[in-house]
């Protein structure tokens, strides 16, 4: 009886081993997706120890999008913005960089763009949304007081096949857009599918 009890704890010791064998080696070969990002975020928080960023600013933070949008000051002049976009990033790399390039800020105002990066790799709509939604928690669990708005994913040409999807729709959830809004500035970026690119223009409001 001890042997068979000897034998059953060593084959569960070896399973378990196994199996964290196996976990480090995912953990390994396919780290997490914000960690590509590390390198960016801390040349931000090197830019912010030399340079504060204004407090109850703007903040623009996502995607390329945002990250190329230079001219953005230019066009909002009255208002004071940060920019913190960074590379081709998804959704979820915000969430996960909330702590380190949102919160410090402390922001009047969340100017999100992220998600067509996301869908473009395999992710559904409804994962999207929950990482929104992960997003809104999280700062507004910090800063209450921040308004958060999503820019609406543009027609981007390369993508439009994903865009005109009917199974790449946002999934519907009107008591959370109760609290954030959503700036819609497609028709503006891309009046004729993605033809042309004319300087996006507009105001800050619900």
């Amino acid at each position: 009886m001890r042997t068979l009890l000897s034998l059953r704890g060593l084959l569960l010791a070896g399973w378990f081993c196994a199996s964290a064998a196996t976990a480090a080696q995912d953990a390994a070969t396919n780290p997490p997706h914000h960690l590509q990002w590390e390198k960016t975020i801390r040349a931000f928080e090197a830019a912010d120890i030399t340079n504060p960023p204004p407090q109850n600013a703007i903040l623009l933070i996502g995607s390329s999008s945002i990250r190329k949008w230079t001219n953005a000051p230019g066009q909002f002049p009255d208002h004071r913005l940060i920019n913190r976009g960074f590379g081709g990033s998804h959704l979820s790399d915000s969430v996960a960089f909330i702590e380190r390039i949102v919160i410090p800020y402390q922001p009047r105002l969340v100017l999100l763009y992220a998600g067509d990066n996301d869908i473009a790799a395999g992710k559904s709509p409804a994962q999207v949304f929950a990482d929104f939604k992960e997003f809104v928690a999280k700062v507004q669990g910090r800063l209450p007081q921040t308004r958060i708005a999503f820019i609406a994913i543009k027609p981007s040409p390369s993508r439009m096949p994903v865009h005109r999807s009917d199974q790449n729709r946002k999934p519907a959830d009107p008591e959370f857009h109760r609290g954030p809004f959503e700036a819609r500035l497609c028709g503006r970026l891309h009046p004729d599918a993605g033809r042309r690119r004319p300087t996006a223009r507009g105001t800050f409001c619900r």
